[in-house]
């Protein structure tokens, strides 16, 4: 048994590539995905447009959370509503803030208007939650502004009241000396009161009356009410201050399609391509096709084609139960995402043929081709967010087909890009599809001149 063991080592130790998979990748895979795993979006860019844009750019700045959550760029043009789609269409600013007014003495719910691209859901939920608490911390301020208010409108009602008790207190006096005289006059009238009485009871009603003359007892005026707009609470509806374009409800399912339709196909591209070719090497029917009266060139699209059109295939099928199942809307051109699926095909058929070209075995070729499926799963940007990865991870997701891919057919569902929106997404993959399918085809073409042996 210890013989065994340490053959087992020793056949382990010879077999570099083995070795690399049990040691190197997992340590590298942890190290790249750990930074890449991140659904948080730390800070949102936002376009701020309209003809009030600098005023509450400034005010944002102001605002702690604005401050920390918010990429601010601001622009003096005052763009309508469908400019402003275009604009989130455009993917350049995946928020737009209109400002309409600077009156700082209105709420900010009242003087502003957000719109976010659903498309990208993370972005976008994000957006969402900071600017409800944007106006939420803008609704606290003015409601401490308000308790503030109502605290001196309610010393001055104190004020008020007191000053009505002494007024009354001198009424009821004088009303008290007004019967007193009366009824000093009436007895002076019957013989019966002494004429000093009379004047004296004169005197204390003219007292009285200078009492009430006092402007110390004059009547305050009332407090004026304080302004209670900001507890309108209803304004918080995120339904009324900002609109999601492209995706409402902001459904996951909707921007997870397109993504996994790029992953499905490059699955069948590059793990059931390059198995079947190694396929062909073991069996050494490889080396048959390469004695036959046939350019390499040839035998590689023989082999190829019917994988290129079951990929196809698959495209269409894929994306009609996609957007049936799940109900995800396709607003884009057909044709646009026909081409930008053939030219994808392309590519991972490209990076098939490259797995088989450098495997021996099956076993080869499937741990090859994880090891190219794996990061594009992660780094493509359909799962976690590309932006909020570092750049030093952020870089080698735009190295992805899978990436390039997401990146069109998701505004092509969505958004309803044009083909002109899609041109640098179909320019990189024409690109890799030259680089990586020429590629390939060179080292097979090779290894078909040496009998299918690898070389």
């Amino acid at each position: 048994m210890k013989a065994m063991i340490i053959k087992e080592f020793r056949e382990l130790a010879r077999d570099r590539r083995t070795l690399v998979l049990l040691v190197a990748l997992p340590i590298l895979l942890l190290t790249i995905f750990g930074y890449a795993a991140n659904f948080t979006v730390e800070a949102s860019p936002a376009l701020v447009v309209g003809p009030a844009a600098l005023d509450i750019a400034a005010e944002l700045d102001d605002n702690p959370i604005a401050a920390d959550q918010l990429r601010l760029e601001v622009s003096s043009d005052d763009p309508s509503d469908e400019e402003i789609l275009h604009i989130l269409r455009s993917g350049e600013h995946p928020t737009v803030i209109r400002a309409i007014s600077s009156d700082r003495s209105q709420p900010l719910t009242a003087r502003t208007r957000v719109w976010t691209d659903g498309s990208k859901l993370f972005s976008a939920q994000a957006a969402n939650a900071t600017w409800m608490r944007v106006l939420s911390e803008d609704i606290r301020t003015r409601v401490e502004d308000l308790r503030a208010d109502l605290s001196s409108a309610h010393d001055a009602a104190q004020r008020a009241s007191t000053g009505l008790s002494d007024a009354a207190q001198a009424l009821d006096l004088l009303s008290w000396r007004a019967s007193a005289l009366r009824e000093t006059a009436d007895a002076a009238l019957n013989g019966s009161a002494d004429p000093t009485a009379l004047r004296d009871a004169a005197a204390e009603l003219s007292d009285a009356l200078a009492t009430i003359g006092d402007p110390a007892l004059s009547l305050p005026s009332p407090p004026d009410p304080p302004d209670a707009s900001a507890l309108d609470l209803s304004a918080l509806d995120a339904d009324s201050v900002v609109t999601i374009a492209f995706n409402p409800d902001l459904k996951t399912s909707w921007v997870m399609i397109p993504g996994l339709i790029g992953l499905i196909l490059t699955f069948i591209g590059t793990i059931v391509t390059a198995i079947g070719l190694v396929r062909e090497r073991e069996a050494g029917t490889l080396e048959q096709l390469a004695v036959m009266p046939l350019s390499p060139a040839s035998i590689i699209l023989g082999k190829v084609v019917p994988y290129f059109l079951i990929a196809l295939l698959d495209a269409g099928l894929i994306t009609a139960l996609g957007t049936r199942l799940f109900r995800v809307p396709f607003t884009g051109s057909i044709w646009a995402f026909a081409l930008l699926s053939l030219v994808f095909v392309f590519v991972v058929l490209g990076l098939g043929i490259l797995v088989s070209s450098a495997s021996r075995t099956t076993g080869q070729a499937i741990q090859m081709s994880i090891m190219v499926m794996i990061p594009q799963t992660i780094l493509s940007g359909f799962i976690f967010p590309l932006e909020n990865m570092p750049m030093s991870v952020r870089w080698i997701g735009y190295c992805l087909p899978l990436t390039w891919f997401y990146k069109a057919a998701n505004t092509i569902f969505l958004t309803g890009a044009s083909f002109e929106q899609i041109l640098v997404p179909l320019a990189v993959l024409t690109c890799f599809a030259a680089a990586v399918f020429g590629t390939a085809t060179a080292r097979m073409a090779v290894s078909l001149r040496h009998g299918g042996a690898m070389r």
